[in-house]
This record gives structure tokens, sequence and C-alpha cells, in this order.
């Protein structure tokens, strides 16, 4: 969403309402292009938070907290200085720009009361936050700072002169009546779309604005100014009334766009262009623009870290793939020595032959039915006995290589299933809490770093937390557990279930552990059954048919001693094959509980 003027005008509306007469209690600048005002309102406190970011560009109050660096950054101590103790006089926008000047009045260092200027330049890759002199001209100093070199058409500097940015060619919307509208369509290419015509020349609408006066004209989406009568003028101008009746009165209803439970756009309108079910409703612009940002941050976040630990993980997974292959060539190897065996031992048998400095000798093979005969190479310098020893140690150093090597793979296709889990884990998982305890899985085993926080170190109280599994309930009232990592896969089998339980897993593939919790009671087929397509649902077979399902009883599941977190082995299990059928799934998904240990 563009943070347009209308926008920003509901924002100021709300701003003046709530803040004018507050004091800064605190400035804090919790990233670069961050800044945040605690301010004290009638014994409440507000926070207003202001970004210059160029891509989170916006202003708005928040009741999100933030952490704040060490050392405060060079602008955040200017803005202490200056205006931290102050009283916010006003709150005020130029036209619709998409600009908010906040006027505070503070004591200088002789205790005189002087005005300071916050300007709140929220305009994508050029958003600033600048602070002005008393005489509202004369740069204090700025968040982002720039020269001639920089900018051409200005610089922001300490102590030089304050310079607006350069204002569009547009109307502002109190200034326009109905033909003056048509007047400025009529300007613009006639083949462009009426929507796009609206942009380019009413001043502080976004680009779902004016689709949205189209939509609310009833009028084709795509239309074009050529394509429009005088009916469809009137109906433009009907609704554009509409918009400004809002700016006017203040009477805003903000809303959030989700779509996939993915939040696409916020607007201080209710946009009548999106289906009601695609709506949520908020009473504050503030706490919508708000949610949408702390939801696209914790995306942000959850996509960084998700890939991250993936280009991990598929490292980790080439390095043990790599290695396995190494030692199944070791493997293979060893099995092609068994012949320097057989020569040392039929060398041993014809030593009597074997002068020394001879190079080679032909021998008859006794262990071969076919009694064939074999040509031996033998090395001068060495005696007979010595030729024959040479074969032998051949022999037991590959033998000896083959069997640690056999060990050695043993080991990395164990850890290379467990990689293979994790990654599992990691492509499926749905929130930030699922893949930070895949993270700290990680760190605990030592596939990711731990980074040594810098100065003095401080023990951390981490609380640690009872892993929890999904928890259904079956049609047969039994309940059904479902590990969703590794960590909670182990918890789950081996905290969580009691012998009596039944067990299951998908066959041969990452997936998770699920329990039927039995209480001492036969579980029906039926439930056995949902529970096998819970199993495939939640596995690597989750869009195959005829998975095959493993389950046994509990007690029959046993983690060996230092297996990875996940691993377990099992033995007297029997073998469903189910298919997670999309409606039977969706049936059983109904049935999801708040989980709750045990």
């Amino acid at each position: 969403m563009a943070f347009d003027g209308l926008t920003t005008a509901a924002v100021v509306n709300e701003l003046t309402n709530k803040i004018t007469g507050s004091r800064i209690d605190k400035v804090y600048q919790p990233q670069s292009t961050m800044l945040l005002l605690r301010l004290r309102q009638k014994r409440e406190n507000i926070s207003l938070l202001i970004s210059s970011h160029p891509v989170r560009y916006r202003i708005h109050l928040t009741e999100r907290s933030f952490t704040n660096p060490q050392s405060p950054p060079m602008f955040c101590m200017v803005l202490r200085k200056h205006i931290e103790g102050g009283k916010i006089i006003s709150v005020n926008q130029p036209g619709l720009e998409r600009q908010v000047v906040i006027e505070i009045e503070n004591k200088d260092e002789l205790g005189r009361v002087v005005k300071k200027y916050l300007i709140c330049e929220i305009m994508g890759k050029h958003s600033n936050i600048i602070l002005l002199n008393n005489d509202k001209s004369t740069i204090i100093d700025g968040m982002k700072r720039y020269s001639y070199a920089v900018n051409q058409y200005r610089q922001v500097l300490p102590g030089e002169t304050y310079k607006a940015p350069p204002q569009q060619d547009k109307i502002y919307p109190n200034d326009l009546d109905e033909a003056k509208l048509l007047d400025e369509l009529l300007r613009i290419n006639l083949t462009t779309p009426v929507w796009k015509g609206l942009l380019q020349c009413i001043e502080g609408l976004g680009p779902d604005t004016c689709k949205e006066i189209v939509y609310n004209a009833n009028l084709s989406p795509g239309i074009l100014i050529e394509e429009c009568g005088e009916y469809e003028f009137n109906k433009l101008w009907e609704e554009l009334q509409k918009v400004r009746e809002c700016l006017n009165t203040g009477n805003y209803s903000p809303i959030l766009i989700k779509e996939k439970n993915v939040y696409k756009d916020f607007s201080p309108l209710d946009l009548q262009q999106y289906p009601k079910e695609n709506k949520i409703y908020y009473s504050s612009i503030s706490k919508a623009i708000d949610e949408f940002y702390l939801h696209n941050e914790n995306q942000e976040k959850f996509n960084n870290l998700v890939n991250n630990i993936k280009k991990i993980l598929q490292k980790e997974i080439k390095r043990c793939s790599k290695k396995a292959q190494l030692q199944r060539e070791t493997i293979n190897k060893a099995q092609n020595m068994e012949k320097y065996k057989l020569y040392g031992e039929l060398l041993t048998a014809n030593i009597y032959r074997i002068k020394k400095g001879m190079d080679k000798i032909e021998v008859t093979n006794y262990y071969s039915e076919e009694g064939e005969t074999l040509e031996i190479s033998l090395k001068p310098e060495l005696t007979p006995a010595e030729n024959a020893q040479r074969y032998f140690k051949r022999y037991n150093k590959a033998s000896s290589a083959a069997k640690q090597a056999q060990v050695q793979l043993e080991n990395t296709l164990e850890e290379l299933n467990y990689l293979q889990n994790t990654l599992f884990w990691v492509q499926n998982a749905t929130t930030l809490e699922e893949v930070n305890d895949i993270k700290k899985e990680l760190l605990k085993s030592g596939y990711i770093a731990l980074k040594e926080p810098q100065g003095k170190k401080k023990k951390s109280k981490e609380t640690t937390k009872r892993p929890q599994p999904l928890s259904y309930t079956s049609q047969d009232g039994f309940k059904i557990l479902v590990g969703k990592n590794n960590t909670v896969n182990d918890y789950l089998t081996l905290k969580i279930a009691s012998d009596s339980d039944i067990w299951l897993h998908a066959k041969d593939m990452p997936g998770s552990h699920v329990i039927i919790r039995c209480d001492n009671q036969k579980a029906p087929e039926s439930t056995l059954q949902e529970a096998a397509i819970l199993a495939a649902y939640y596995s690597k077979g989750k869009n195959s048919t005829n998975v095959p399902v493993d389950y046994t009883l509990k007690k029959y599941v046993r983690k060996p001693k230092g297996a990875k977190p996940g691993m377990v082995i099992y033995d007297n299990h029997r073998t469903l094959y189910v298919t997670p059928n999309p409606g039977v799934v969706e049936d059983i998904l109904k049935k999801k509980v708040t989980s709750r240990n045990g």
C-alpha cells in the first residue's frame, strides 16, 4: 500500500486528537531509519513511530516495543537536546502532501520558550525526518543528510535553509468542481484508464482510492477516458464527493485487506472493491497500519530465517552426501582387495619356488575349482616372505579401512536422515515460533554457530517452554497428538505417550510422530485410520497416494543412545496404506483442539 496523502490526512486527524498538548518524555532511535517518541498525555503514555525507511515509510501511533541500541545515534542525541521535554502544539499536513509537520514548544539553554518543527516526509525512497529551528527555515539536523552532489534539487545539512520537496502538479480535491474535474481528465491522453487519470490530476489519492472511485461508480475497472460520456463523468464526480466528505469530516473507516493469511493492503476507507470476508475493520488508522507492518515484518523475518536455515541444511546435506559417497567407494575398494589376500596365501604356499630378485611368478590357484594359473608381481629387492607379507598388509589395511568406513557410513546416513527430516520441518513451518524452535535445535546440535554478544556477557534467563504437539479428537472421541518438529516429536513420544498408546509414523520418510491416547482402551479401526491419515498428511508424502504408515504400541518405540532429535527405532509394527485426501483431511483438521500436554 502506498502511504498516500489521504492516509496521511487520516493519521494527522488522529494525531491531532491524540497527541496535541502532550509532552515528549523520551526520544529513541531503535533503527537507523526509525524514530520513536514516548509521549505523556494526561497520565497516559503514548508512542509515536516515524519511519523514513525506503520501503516501510510511515507515521502512526504504536503499542509495540523496540530494542534500542546501546549507544544512541547522533540524530537521536540532537533530538533529545532540542525537543525532549517539549510540548506538542500542533500536527499539520501541507495540503494533501505526504508530509507531517509537528510543532513543538520547548525551552532553550537560557530558559526562553522557543519552537522547533519536526518535518516528517513520508515519501518512499525520498523519506526523511528533519528538525527545523524556530524560524521554520533553518535545518538543525536530518535523519538522512545529503548535499547537492547526491540530490540536485536540495541539500539536507545542519545550518542550511530547508527547502520542501517539489510539489506535484495536482489539484487539491476541495478545489475541484465537476466541470474542472472533467476539464482535467480531458487534458490527459484519452487512451489512459480513468483510474490512472484520477491519480494523475487529484492530489493525495493513491491507486487503490482511484480504483475505488471507478468501482463504486459501477464502471469497468479498465475503462478509458475516451469511453466515458456525461453519465460516467457524473458518477465519478458523485463518488469523488464521498471521498471529499471523509476528508473534510474526518470520518474514516480504516481496514486491512487480508488474502490467504497475508496482509495485502491497508486503507483509511472501507474499500468496496474487496469482499467483506477479506477485510478487517479497525477503529483507528494507526492500529491498522501498525498491525500491517508488524505482520509483514514478522513475515519477512520468517522468510529470511527459513531461507537461511534452508541454505545451512542444504549445505550440510550436500556435505554428508559427498562424505557417504566417499565412504561407499572405500568399502567397494576393499571388496576388490580380496585378491591381495589370495596372492599372499598363494605366495606362502609356493615360497620354496621364489628366489630373491624375481619380478613375477606363475602359480596355480588352489582355491579355484578350475585351478587356473595366476601371474603375481613381485618386488625383486624383497625376500619371498616379504613379498607375501606385502600383499597381506595391503589386504589388512583395506579391510580395516572398510570396517571403519562402514561404521562411519552408518553414522553419516543417520546424520543425513536427520538433516533431511529437519529440512522437511523448515519447509513446512508456518510460524516464526516453529522456525525459531528449529534454529535452537540446530544451535544446540552445532550446525549453527552461536554468536557471542559483544561487551560484558550476561547470563540469559530463558524459560524453557514445554513443546506443544497439535491435538485432534477422532470421531470415536480418542485424542490424537501430532508432533510438528524433531523436538516436539521427541517430547511427544518419549515424555507424553504411555506404553499402551499407539504410535504412528509415515514409513521411511520425514514426518510427524503421531500418538493415539488409548488410556488402556482398544482404539477402533476408524480412529486408527484417522491417525494414519494425519501421519501421512504431516509427512513428505502429503501429496501422494497410498502412503505407507507404520504403527505399533509406544512400548516398542525407543531412542538409541546418542541419536539425533526426532530419531527413534521401533519393532512389532504393522503397516497401513492411506491417501491424505484433501476433503478427508479437512474434516479431521476441523477437530483440532487447544494443545495441552497429555
